[in-house]
């Protein structure tokens, strides 16, 4: 007779490439899926409980992954419900490459994959002229963010001429986390002896963990997708119900296998193409005379447009053969991407069994890729949906997957609002960098420039200022022709820029944090219907404090172009006016947000006295 198996569901949680310390996924995917359980299930009269939490080797048996058990009682269960929470620390099989080497691939593969990862975009349907014109704008626009890469990479390489090992694989280190994904790509195809330890690794511990749960899922992210999706090309365990990935990579090796499968003549155009096209900029700059100088950028440009668009109108045929139906043929596949995540960069493509859902994080490009379980809206709430197994403690009722829908866009509306305010934030600074040029340059040189080369501690300071400012009017002489006392003023303009701009960084932050603020009020929706925005002024007073703080920055640069065409003695004290209206601005949300919260827990502190009485 089988025995019992004592948890109900066996959670694993899969992390992308990295050196994340053991335990350090399961702490990071385990805390956030804990707390939208009990949350949900304490308004309905349930519990949870930790009952064991293992992190690192010191409490672990050995071949025993760290892992967590919790439990789950509700009024009308006869006994708690176990989950079993799991990490699958498979980056002990993975070493860091040679600098040398991943420098070589990053400027020649990796920056062709950049340019790549941008085409993606003109190869939406439409006529081929079309879509390579289009290719060619967006080429274009990108090369240079791709030229100040290769540039990057160029620097660390003439840094690695230290013939120290340890200071050649701290630089190594140091270029996989500026090329994120990019480098973890490279490792994932460098070497398939790692790969392959890497996916014998999962298999165990979802063997593991199978002949302790009923059910098994599967929970991966970005690259760690693809290490999941090889271990589930096998029959064997038969209890694993669900692959879910979020933030998945599998597109970016897809188009990196389709490049080193092709033949020599594509790889070669995809990987010398892109690194001949600052070449032939700098050619064209220094002769420009030359009838076809002209000519070379934007031919190697068109090269490298054609041979994006041919990878990715081929690159369906390759996802469809993602399907793991041959193997597993009832597992349910579920990829979750975020909008602006430039990983997965859009849907995974039409493979057969699969599911795709789009979630909204944060619309930051460089920011949603790490962000997704701060979006418990949508994508928290969206994993626990698709994990937990019939039967289990945590129902959802059909009103209840209603409600849950109907606050998905409610969030994106936020999210967008949010990005709305970030690029209203930016646009005044440069308003109020036109509109106070003059001041802001006179004020660097006198108030900050100066008084630095009077001081001898910190004249090396004020030479290095000068030298930098040497340097950006050598490159402002080669692109335009100005006299000596307009590239004076360029120069300590750009110093002066400082100032605004990091008000601008400063403000956007505590932008970030009133929205913050807004996101966890709206957010308790989730957990308990109309527990904020039930009251007349709730909503409106959250909405309005956002949008009271984030316009700040506009009323700032509009105070400022009318001070430009007012004389200087009508307005004699702008600064201090300006930092005295930026802290009633400041303080007055901050004050209003304070007493909501205060009302708040005042009003969750009553309940619980009266509760307490009841009993």
């Amino acid at each position: 007779m089988c025995q019992p198996k004592p948890y109900k569901l066996g959670v694993l949680l899969c992390h992308g490439i990295g050196e994340q310390p053991q335990g350090d996924t399961l702490v990071r995917f385990g805390d956030p899926l804990l707390d939208w359980v009990r949350r949900w299930v304490e308004p309905r009269g349930g519990a949870t409980r930790i009952v064991r939490s293992a992190l690192r080797a010191s409490a672990l048996e050995p071949g025993v992954p760290s892992h967590a058990v919790f439990e789950i009682s509700m009024r009308d269960m006869a006994k708690p419900e176990a989950w079993l929470l799991a990490e699958s620390w498979w980056a002990e099989e993975f070493t860091r490459p040679p600098f040398g080497e991943l420098a070589r691939w990053m400027v020649t593969v990796g920056a062709y994959l950049v340019l790549s990862h941008a085409v993606k975009a003109a190869t939406l349907p439409g006529r081929e002229v079309m879509q390579l014109l289009k290719a060619l704008a967006i080429v274009a626009t990108v090369g240079p963010l791709v030229t100040l890469l290769q540039l990057g990479v160029g620097m660390l390489a003439f840094l690695a001429i230290v013939p120290i090992p340890r200071w050649r694989f701290a630089l190594s280190g140091l270029l996989l986390k500026m090329t994120g994904t990019l480098g973890d790509s490279y490792v994932l195809v460098s070497s398939p002896l790692q790969r392959a330890a890497g996916v014998e690794h999962v298999r165990r511990d979802l063997k593991w963990a199978s002949t302790l749960c009923e059910k098994v899922v599967v929970v991966a992210h970005s690259q760690g997708c693809a290490i999941a999706h090889e271990a589930m090309k096998t029959k064997e365990p038969d209890n694993v119900e669900c692959l879910l990935t979020f933030g998945s990579g599998l597109s970016k090796l897809e188009a990196l296998r389709w490049v080193n499968a092709e033949g020599r003549g594509t790889s070669f155009l995809a990987r010398y193409t892109v690194p001949l096209y600052p070449l032939s900029l700098l050619f064209f700059f220094y002769n420009p005379g030359l009838p076809f100088a002209f000519g070379l950028p934007f031919a190697f440009l068109l090269i490298a447009a054609a041979v994006a668009i041919v990878c990715w109108k081929q690159l369906p045929d390759l996802i469809k053969e993602l399907t793991l139906q041959p193997y597993r043929p009832t597992l349910r596949w579920t990829d979750i991407y975020a909008s602006s995540d430039i990983v997965p960069n859009g849907p995974l493509g039409e493979v057969p069994g699969l599911n795709a859902y789009e979630v909204v994080n944060f619309m930051r490009p460089f920011r949603d890729h790490t962000t997704y379980w701060h979006n418990v809206d949508e994508f928290t709430s969206l994993v626990v949906r698709e994990i937990v197994p019939p039967g289990s403690a945590i129902r959802f009722t059909q009103e209840d997957s209603d409600r849950l829908d109907r606050l998905r866009p409610a969030r994106r509306r936020r999210v967008e609002l949010l990005a709305f305010l970030r690029m209203m934030t930016f646009m005044s600074v440069g308003l109020i960098i036109y509109a106070m040029a003059g001041p802001l340059a006179e004020m660097s040189e006198k108030s900050v420039y100066v008084p630095i080369m009077e001081i001898p501690v910190l004249e090396g300071v004020g030479y290095l200022l000068a030298f930098v400012g040497f340097l950006g009017k050598l490159a402002i002489s080669q692109v335009v022709t100005l006299d000596e006392s307009w590239l004076r003023f360029i120069g300590f303009l750009i110093l002066g820029a400082v100032i605004p701009i990091g008000f601008g960084l400063l403000w956007s932050y505590y932008v970030g944090r009133v929205w913050d603020w807004l996101d966890r009020q709206e957010t308790r929706n989730v957990f308990v219907p109309g527990s904020f925005g039930g009251g007349i002024l709730q909503r409106p007073l959250g909405v309005g404090i956002i949008l009271i703080v984030g316009l700040y920055p506009l009323v700032v640069a509009m105070i400022a172009l009318m001070w430009q065409q007012t004389p200087k003695a009508v307005v004699p004290h702008a600064w201090q006016a300006f930092f005295i209206l930026m802290l009633g601005y400041g303080a007055l949300p901050a004050i209003v947000m304070g007493i909501m919260d205060a009302r708040d827990k005042i009003n969750k502190l009553g309940k619980l006295v009266q509760g307490k009485r009841r009993r």
